[in-house]
């Protein structure tokens, strides 16, 4: 039979029955739904989106069944585990304006945790949508939606900008500071704090850059500039005076970077040395001590500079005793036959041979410096120039030792061996 042609047929008879037992046995299950919708029957309804097999139908119908069925509608929902969440949540979202209920009343927020939860959607749609629930809701806290922030790993899976946003719209303040806290803004999250009155947990947020003291230091001098300000007009000795000098020393005992002098400035002028004795005492007597540390400090370094200096003085008594068969470490001649140097490890080279070797492996700057030197030597013939360039070319030339010093730690890659003919001896 033609469906279309027995569905007008049936229909313009006024057979309720017959037409959904037809479409029953021919399994259109959408024509069933469609049917008991445009009837407004939503129990019915939900038992023909039971049987529905393609996702479409659950997205066309979703925002009029959780509407008028929103918990039955949610219960088939958690059967299916092939829909589209991000097809879902514009209907969650509309169903959310429309109803007045309590958070833990509401099924889109239960869907959603259903998607979150069970489902392990990282879909920043889904998160973000839950987002603005929690943080749109009114008559409610805000402990649902810290309790969902702070269960995100680092990066979170929501958009930090958007939700920090919400967070400020709609006033919730101690999920906006946990925001600006997993972004380490916590300048801005102390001052969200102190404006919203939060001054305990704008101390534990200053607390929280362990490993930078001097930004911790400038946290809790916003803390303590916020506290202590007060209106113009306070007198001295009033209850509110008082209050102010209590809070003051709480904070010196609460933060081990401020000292008494870092608060004193903050105080209103008429403020007098004697209301912070002991604190001022304490800090003189703190003083005192890292005045004697630093004391020994540069008694420590005059002794260490008198003992270097002392080195110094009997290096120019240093003697090194050269055996008469004592050869060049370079050419491998007798030492004694020209002039040569010495070095503190008791390796010993003639004077030209050390130069050529420097040559060789050198770095260009100390070739270009010992060319110069030699120039200077050639143009001076005597006297005290002579001496002091004498004088330069050996602190060029005999630095270091090339056998011991940086230039062989940097000749690592040369081969032991680099004469073609000494390796044609070696083969076997």
């Amino acid at each position: 039979m033609d469906r279309q042609t027995t569905y007008d047929l049936i229909n313009s008879h006024g057979r309720e029955s017959e037409l959904l037992f037809f479409a029953s046995n021919i399994n259109d299950h959408k024509y069933v739904l469609n049917y008991w919708i445009n009837r407004e029957n939503w129990a019915q309804a939900v038992i023909g989106l039971k049987d529905q097999t393609s996702p479409e139908v659950f997205y066309k119908t979703a925002s009029v069944l959780l509407t008028h069925a929103p918990r039955e509608t949610v219960n088939v929902w958690v059967q299916q585990r092939d829909l589209d969440l991000t097809k879902l949540t514009p209907a969650l979202l509309q169903y959310n304006e429309t109803v007045d209920v309590p958070l833990a009343q509401n099924q889109a927020v239960r869907y959603l945790l259903f998607a979150i939860d069970q489902l392990g959607s990282t879909d920043p749609a889904v998160h973000n949508a839950l987002i603005s629930i929690y943080a749109s809701a009114k008559g409610e806290g805000e402990d649902m939606l810290l309790k969902y922030l702070r269960s995100q790993p680092n990066p979170p899976y929501y958009d930090i900008n958007f939700a920090l946003r919400l967070c400020l719209q709609f006033k919730r303040v101690k999920s906006g500071i946990h925001i600006y806290s997993s972004m380490e803004s916590f300048e801005q999250a102390v001052s969200l704090a102190l404006d919203n009155g939060e001054t305990d947990l704008a101390m534990q947020i200053a607390d929280t850059p362990e490993e930078d003291p001097l930004r911790r230091k400038k946290l809790w001098l916003t803390i303590a500039e916020k506290i202590i300000s007060q209106p113009d007009g306070m007198k001295k000795y009033t209850t509110a005076w008082m209050r102010l000098t209590c809070r003051a020393l709480d904070l010196l005992q609460r933060c081990d970077l401020l000292k008494i002098e870092d608060l004193v400035p903050l105080f209103p002028d008429f403020t007098a040395i004697d209301d912070f004795k002991d604190e001022i005492c304490a800090a003189l007597e703190d003083y005192s001590t890292q005045i004697d540390r630093l004391k020994q400090q540069m008694d420590e370094s005059s002794r260490s500079s008198h003992s270097i200096q002392t080195s110094i003085s009997d290096l120019k008594y240093r003697y090194a005793v050269i055996q008469a068969g004592e050869s060049c470490g370079i050419c491998g001649y007798p030492l004694l036959t020209r002039q040569f140097y010495v070095f503190p490890c008791r390796h010993a080279f003639h004077a030209d041979c050390l130069v050529a070797k420097l040559k060789e492996q050198a770095s260009a700057t100390l070739k270009r410096r010992i060319k110069e030197v030699q120039g200077e030597l050639g143009r001076v013939a005597s006297g005290e120039d002579r001496r002091k360039v004498m004088e330069e070319f050996d602190s060029v030339v005999a630095g270091e030792c090339i056998l011991c010093g940086d230039l062989m730690v940097r000749s690592i890659d040369v081969g032991f061996i680099g004469d073609k003919n000494e390796v044609d001896g070696w083969k076997i």
